[in-house]
């Protein structure tokens, strides 16, 4: 820190003092230090000159700490904003924790690292946000002369919508030419809603024609980019902060201020963690996509088919078949013939580095005298073309199909902007493992009151819920009872949050609500805003504060990511070399690797059991356990979890109380039976058992029931002889009448009534 920002030049009291005395006056030490009145001017107010002096960071000389005045300034209007928006919203906070942070914030004295800040969710973490950044334009509205040093914040955060709720807030007493917020997007469903956009035949992001649009002239989107450079707040979405960290991202980092110059914004803020290491994939699917937006231009910029046929032929001459080829050439020798290489490291060969000059030029016409087709799968590519044909190195896999990951260093410092992120889980992240040294972890947690956690196991391997063993047909009605059983248990007010693949979502939700009493059903927290019942589901609920009524969690399956993707991570928090390394000792163990052997891979199972644990984490902080006032009891369910993952789950969760539930489903063999199939179609047992469960007890002749069942005489003959057929009839109360031709079946009175 240089002397300009000492503390003691800072507060200048040494200057001040001395003018008050007479150097030829025989002053004692201690006369100095605690003058007598005579020697202090009785109108002298030591608070009234900082305020009238306060010493200024200078955003040319890079991040400056602020004056002591200007941090006390900023910390008290925010607690004061804070405290304010917890009386309106009826919440309680604790105003210490976040007084606390908001002076780390204001005192850091550099910007080289980070400030990770793990506030557990519910602690108020928007609030505090929204908070600050009134504050902030309070200080700048009355202190114009300040701008120059505060300059500005950029504002992260994951929905537009959150972005666009933010804006009108922060706007709400500006003009529309000079607003305090800017929110960069794109056409979105949030923006239409808003007016944004003025065509009113535009109603998605593909029928936007941008600077083709007959109201260009005049659409406020096309206008952010502009307005963006001057105001105090720039917001983006983590896709637009993706797509701008490429390139562009100082545009965004730097302010124009009111004094002509362009200066660093002091704060950029992420409401959530954002992927730090850029990982950019290639695929059949994305040169697919790229070739699918060139027939998109034929709409959108007019353009003759013949034209467009032509960019498809050189994307495929320079882009898909050296992908081809490289695919192709990824193989091993055997003893059979050759086999896929499943995952490695890739380089061009020198024959491939002879097509740079053809590739140089397609990219050139792309990148800059053909912008307009640059879309962004054709970016994706560009990206990692450019990085093979300069020597570089790029992880590929084969386990979903060819792809190749060009995996850049992780950041989280952009310029000469503080990094402030929140991030409820980073203590169990991995992906900060490459990134330690340039960050500051915060983790001390705010006063909450206390509160126990009942989590349940079922430990039972019926109960696995992976993507692929839901695809048993017996599955979903075995979690269906279990489900219902489990809400049945609650008390009559409970709120329950079951949570599920987004593909079971709405299939789940109809077979609960088909079984379960209409009291019980309505216990379930569904998805707003639905044309069908929707239970929330992986990835579709992140931030949100919809379902904090409810006591009970039921995850219904694991956000498990695909093999590649976990291989790309896991490269990403440890390194390439770390993934070779295993590679090797595998090999030198076994012949072939195989899918299961890369799953097994420690530095794959290490990322996945943090991942998935700060995903259960996040999901599970979805109900009440995110009110900082809740003072009942949580009950957790949880279907066959993985084990290192839970393990991590349960040492993160506060007064957590463990139930372990071993024993195999009552009926499982029952449903197995039910649900198995034969040549495509349904067994006999299950179409018996299907009509018992829903038999309303009338009399039916047993020829009229095999008829209507498709059940021959020999293999019925099979069937009642079947021990579980005879305890089916017991359940269901079948009353047998009569012999022969003759017979019949009925049902048991008591049952009937």
């Amino acid at each position: 820190m240089t002397d300009f920002n000492n503390k003691n030049n800072e507060l200048q009291f040494e200057p001040a003092l001395a003018n008050n005395f007479s150097a030829a006056e025989d002053s004692s030490i201690g006369n100095v230090y605690n003058p007598s009145n005579s020697r202090v001017p009785s109108n002298f107010d030591t608070d009234t000159f900082i305020k009238l002096n306060p010493v200024c960071p200078d955003p040319d000389a890079g991040y400056q700490t602020l004056s002591d005045y200007l941090a006390n300034e900023l910390s008290e209007r925010t607690i004061l904003y804070l405290s304010n928006l917890c009386t309106a919203r009826h919440v309680s906070l604790d105003k210490k924790y976040w007084k606390r942070y908001t002076q780390r914030i204001l005192e850091t004295e550099a910007a080289d690292k980070a400030l990770v800040i793990s506030s557990p969710a519910g602690s108020g973490k928007s609030t505090w946000m929204l908070s600050f950044l009134l504050a902030l334009m309070d200080v700048m509205k009355e202190h114009p002369e300040l701008d120059r040093s505060l300059v500005g914040v950029v504002v992260v955060l994951q929905k537009v919508e959150d972005l666009n709720a933010l804006a009108d807030r922060l706007n709400k007493d500006c003009t529309s030419e000079q607003p305090a917020m800017v929110s960069l997007q794109g056409w979105t469903d949030s923006g239409w809603r808003r007016g944004l956009c003025c065509n009113p035949s535009v109603d998605n992001y593909e029928a936007c024609l941008r600077q083709q649009c007959p109201y260009a002239e005049k659409c406020p989107i096309l206008r952010f980019p502009e307005a963006a450079k001057t105001a105090p707040i720039v917001g983006m979405t983590q896709e637009r902060f993706y797509q701008l960290r490429e390139q562009g991202l100082d545009s965004v980092l730097y302010r124009q201020c009111p004094d002509g110059q362009e200066h660093p914004r002091r704060y950029i803020l992420f409401d959530e963690k954002f992927q730090m290491a850029s990982v950019t994939a290639v695929s059949a699917d994305t040169i697919n996509e790229a070739s699918s937006a060139f027939s998109a231009l034929i709409q959108k910029l007019d353009l003759p088919d013949q034209r467009v046929c032509g960019l498809q032929q050189r994307l495929d001459r320079t882009v898909r078949r050296l992908f081809q080829q490289l695919r192709y050439e990824l193989r091993r020798d055997t003893d059979d013939g050759s086999e896929d290489i499943l995952v490695g490291v890739l380089s061009l060969t020198e024959d491939m580095k002879r097509e740079y000059g053809d590739y140089l030029q397609f990219r050139d016409f792309m990148a800059q005298r053909g912008k307009r087709y640059l879309n962004c799968p054709l970016a994706d590519i560009l990206l990692v073309l450019d990085h093979l044909f300069q020597g570089g190195q790029c992880l590929f896999t084969k386990t979903e199909g060819f792809t190749i990951y060009y995996i850049q260093p992780p950041r989280i410092q952009f310029g000469n902007s503080l990094s402030i992120i929140f991030d409820a889980t980073a203590q169990v992240d991995e992906d900060y493992q490459p990134v330690q040294q340039l960050s500051t972890l915060l983790n001390d947690a705010p006063e909450r009151t206390k509160r126990s956690v009942e989590l349940t196991r079922y430990n039972h391997d019926a109960f696995n819920v992976s993507k692929s063993a839901m695809n048993s047909a017996w599955k979903l009605p075995l979690l269906v009872q279990k489900i219902s059983k489990i809400i049945s248990s609650t008390n009559e007010n409970d709120k329950v949050f079951v949570c599920t693949y987004k593909d079971y979502s709405a299939v789940l939700a109809k077979e609960l609500k088909a079984v379960m009493p209409p009291d019980e059903y309505q216990k379930i927290l569904l998805m707003a805003d639905r044309g069908e019942d929707t239970l929330p589901y992986f990835n579709g609920v992140n931030g949100s504060n919809a379902f904090q009524e409810a006591t009970h969690v039921i995850l219904v399956g694991y956000p498990r990511l695909p093999l590649s993707a976990y291989l790309a991570l896991a490269c990403a928090a440890y390194g390439m070399s770390a993934i070779e390394t295993e590679l090797e000792t595998c090999l030198s163990q076994k012949d072939k690797v195989t899918q299961n052997d890369l799953w097994q891979l420690p530095s794959v199972q290490k990322y996945m059991a943090h991942h998935l644990a700060a995903r259960m984490e996040q999901d599970i902080y979805r109900c009440a356990q995110r009110r900082p006032d809740f003072q009942g009891e949580i009950h957790v369910h949880l279907f066959y979890p993985p084990r290192f993952a839970c393990q991590l789950l349960i040492k993160r969760l506060p007064g957590v109380t463990l139930i372990d539930e071993n024993q195999e489903p009552a009926n499982l063999l029952q449903l197995k039976r039910r649900y198995r199939s034969y040549q495509g179609g349904t067994t006999s047992y299950g179409r018996l058992e299907t009509f018992l469960s829903e038999w309303d007890g009338e009399e039916i002749s047993v020829i009229q029931l095999r008829e209507q069942l498709g059940i021959s005489a020999a293999v019925w003959k099979d069937l009642m002889k079947d021990n579980d057929i005879k305890t089916l009839m017991k359940r269901y109360g079948v009353v047998p009448v009569g012999r022969g031709a003759n017979r019949k079946w009925t049902q048991a009175r008591d049952l009937c009534a």
